[in-house]
């Protein structure tokens, strides 16, 4: 000290003993002064004057602290005026701050800079208590921007703003504040904080008031809007407890990428477009020069889009088609990349000659080959049968994502039944209810339904098929099959390589292989010799039959009670020597894809109103409509014997099947069924019979009926079918057919359908359990597997 006055201090040369002496005087502002305070303590004993205490700065300079009202304090400052020099040297001040102090400043150098981000977090919360009651307590902090040149010096006036963490009465969980600040300059700048908010020290009971500043970010404009191979995302993380406790920041968010659309043919849109389109990815994959590098010319863009869109509408739901999955290893080929693809879409990938093409796995009663002794390598046909489900399985458990929240979600079927054994299956690109439906019960259909396996080599021929494609497969681990090569054609008469054996009261289908590889089914009859057969129809084309032709037309006779039994899905195919490959196929089941074109399932139950087919339509109960509860089947519709109905909100198909199980209280009345609001198509009872009927005002309505064999109060399963293509109708009671009408019209419109309904001036007076509507017209054998799973 050199020198004192009443409020002041003058200090000799005090940067020399602290260095930080000098960024004192330029960081004091006026109302910043108040925040700190001196204390200062006498030292020897020839000091008739003590001067100990804590006062209050108001200003400082670089060799000056100037104090407000020290002597309020310590009524001894009044004496210092009588300290000569040499006494002076025996008062030492010390500094302190009572508030928080500066942090930083920080250099942010950023050349283009224009926004700075800050985030503030209270991990332990903001609030005060006593013990008896929690107190919301705030927390202000002042930011400070100054702008700067490349060497640090400031270039232009520091710029402020505030912030202020909220605190809460009623939770102790992290508070956080983010801070965008927007100042008036640009670039380089330093950037400081500091808390505006003492700390209550004079509460009575506990403060928790810490604060830490976690993030600086400096932001800068982005005039580009696309970069290439790289994938940019803006997160928001909220501070909760668990985000920020991770060391590591990592990502999981939905992200759409962004594709060339098709326009036509294999040109596509330059502009690019969000899209899950199974067929737009796989288009996308091929083209790209580091995964497939594939020219247009080998790819059958018709083949993809097309058959995509069949999936689309085949299953009634655009979901199908989708795929919705980021690669996130670079160990996927190509050919793995496009087949998961595929596979989400119910599509099998592959390449005719170097031509990338789709194929979709659905229902169908053609094969596209035949293999029997001619193209089957002799002794190499081994079958094995098994019994009951596939490795003795239960059930399917399907994981997939919920497209809501992202989380994975596991379906399991069959519904209501906890699987003891079942198949696990982790799903890749699919990403909605509708698509893991349909997806889990084709699984479950195989495993139920598979029970015979064939594994055979066989020649080039089998060079020609796709995995999934339906073939047929003479038996000829047995002697006695009815099958070989067509020598001669007359007319609607061929002559046969082996002589036929026709069974009494069986009817019988040949199945004939032409010269480009399709397989063509035509009835067969006994002809006027053993090795001859007499068509039902002409063949499509005329047969190869001549000796030096490539090969002559092939062919297998099979009875019509067992044709299933020789198809087969092709499950496996690989190269095998001389040109030679080797087959492994599974039975082939309509079953397999019975849950394919459900378009209405309500098993009632307790949940009368949820319908549990892929697309869980909305159902309404109205009028008198409600549950009984049945001794045989639980839980069912019943109509209250009045105007009760269902109405379905489900549009009726071209082609359909009904079928539900029904209980009449009292013969003699009659009701609805299924039926359409505009009564355009009818399944009714009308008293007597089960009844389908469809009106045509431009062409004579069409009626076909059916005794009902049921007793009053006695369930009984009806089912109907009606093929447009065919213009065929079927009626089936407990799962026989008992009806079938050809040149049956198809309706005026197709409207809404309701179930249990008013018909013919009466409602239906009586319970309806399980009800399923189909967008196909279903087979015999599909219809009976209906009804023998579903019989109480």
């Amino acid at each position: 000290v050199s020198s004192v006055s009443s409020t002041t201090i003058t200090l000799s040369n005090p940067s020399s003993v602290n260095s930080a002496w000098d960024n004192i005087a330029p960081g004091y502002a006026a109302n910043e002064t108040n925040s700190d305070s001196v204390t200062i303590s006498s030292q020897g004993s020839t000091s008739s004057v003590n001067l100990v205490g804590t006062y209050t700065v108001t200003s400082s300079t670089a060799t000056t602290i100037t104090l407000s009202n020290p002597s309020s304090v310590n009524s001894d400052w009044n004496y210092l005026t009588n300290f000569t020099n040499n006494e002076t040297g025996l008062i030492s001040p010390q500094i302190s701050s009572t508030a928080t102090p500066w942090v930083g400043p920080f250099t942010l150098d950023v050349v283009d800079l224009d926004l700075i981000y800050l985030n503030f977090i209270a991990l332990n919360g903001l609030y005060k208590d006593d013990g008896e009651q929690q107190f919301s307590f705030d927390v202000s902090v002042l930011i400070e921007a100054t702008p700067v040149d490349a060497s640090g010096t400031p270039t232009g006036s520091a710029q402020t703003t505030t912030g202020t963490l909220a605190g809460s009465a009623t939770t102790q969980s992290t508070r956080a504040l983010t801070v965008k600040f927007n100042p008036s300059f640009t670039g380089r700048c330093k950037v400081r904080v500091r808390r505006t908010t003492d700390s209550d020290v004079d509460f009575e009971g506990t403060v928790i008031d810490a604060v830490k500043w976690r993030d600086l970010y400096a932001m800068s404009p982005v005039s580009a809007t696309d970069f290439g191979d790289v994938t940019t995302v803006q997160a928001l993380t909220y501070a909760t407890s668990g985000a920020l406790a991770v060391k590591s920041r990592k990502l999981n968010m939905d992200v759409t990428r962004k594709l060339p659309s098709r326009v036509s043919g294999d040109q596509f849109t330059t502009a690019l477009t969000a899209t899950n389109s199974a067929a737009d990815i796989m288009s996308a994959i091929a083209l790209d020069p580091k995964i497939g590098n594939r020219k247009k010319a080998e790819i059958d863009f018709d083949s993809i889009y097309d058959t995509i869109s069949e999936v689309q509408s085949y299953f009634g739901t655009t979901k199908a088609g989708e795929f919705n999955y980021t690669f996130d290893s670079d160990n996927f080929s190509f050919e793995e990349t496009i087949a998961t693809v595929a596979a989400a879409s119910f599509c099998t990938a592959f390449r005719r000659g170097n031509v990338l093409k789709l194929s979709f796995e659905k229902a169908t009663q053609n094969s596209t080959l035949l293999f029997n002794h001619r193209n089957k390598l002799p002794g190499s046909e081994t079958r094995t049968a098994q019994f009951g489900g596939l490795n003795d399985q239960d059930g399917v458990e399907y994981e997939y994502v919920n497209k809501e929240d992202g989380s994975l979600a596991t379906l399991t079927v069959p519904f209501d039944v906890i699987p003891n054994n079942p198949r696990k299956v982790e799903s890749v690109g699919v990403r909605n209810y509708e698509q893991a439906y349909l997806q889990a019960w084709r699984i479950w259909g195989k495993i139920e339904h598979q029970n015979i396996a064939v594994d055979f080599g066989a020649t080039q021929e089998a060079d020609l098929l796709v995995l999934n494609d339906r073939i047929l497969v003479a038996d000829n681990t047995r002697s006695g099959t009815q099958d070989g090569e067509v020598i001669a054609q007359d007319g609607l008469t061929l002559t046969l390589s082996q002589d036929i054996t026709f069974e009494t009261g069986e009817t019988y289908t040949i199945f004939l292989q032409h010269i480009d590889g399709t397989v063509e089914s035509i009835s067969a009859a006994a002809g006027g010799a053993a090795n001859q057969v007499t068509l039902g129809t002409a063949p499509k084309a005329s047969l190869s039959v001549a000796v030096d032709n490539f090969a002559r037309a092939t062919y297998q006779i099979v009875k019509d009670s067992s044709e299933k039994q020789q198809a087969f899905l092709v499950d496996e195919k690989s190269p095998r020597d001389n040109f030679t490959s080797n087959v492994k196929a599974i039975n082939y089941a309509d079953e397999y894809y019975l849950h394919d074109e459900l378009s209405l399932w309500l098993p009632v139950g307790s949940s009368l109103l949820i319908d549990k087919s892929a697309h869980g339509r909305s159902i309404t109960a109205q009028g008198t409509a409600t549950t009984a509860t049945d001794s045989v089947r639980g839980v069912v519709y019943s109509s209250g014997a009045s105007a009760g109905r269902l109405d379905t909100g489900l549009t009726a198909a071209a082609s359909y099947t009904k079928a539900a199980w029904v209980n009449v209280n009292t013969l003699g009345d009659n009701g609805s069924i299924i039926s359409s609001i505009a009564s355009d198509e009818q399944l009714i009872y009308d008293g007597t019979n089960i009844v389908v009927k469809h009106f045509n005002t431009a062409l004579s309505d069409s009626t076909m009926s059916a005794a009902y064999t049921g007793a009053a109060g006695e369930w009984v399963h009806v089912a109907a079918t009606y093929d447009v293509d065919e213009a065929i109708a079927k009626i089936y009671i407990n799962g026989a057919l008992v009806a079938s009408e050809g040149n049956f019209n198809q309706r005026t419109n197709l409207s809404a359908l309701q179930i249990g309904a008013f018909a013919n001036g009466t409602n239906w007076n009586g319970k309806i359990d399980d009800v399923r509507y189909y967008k196909r017209a279903l087979i015999a054998s599909e219809i009976l597997s209906i009804y023998r799973k579903t019989k109480g």
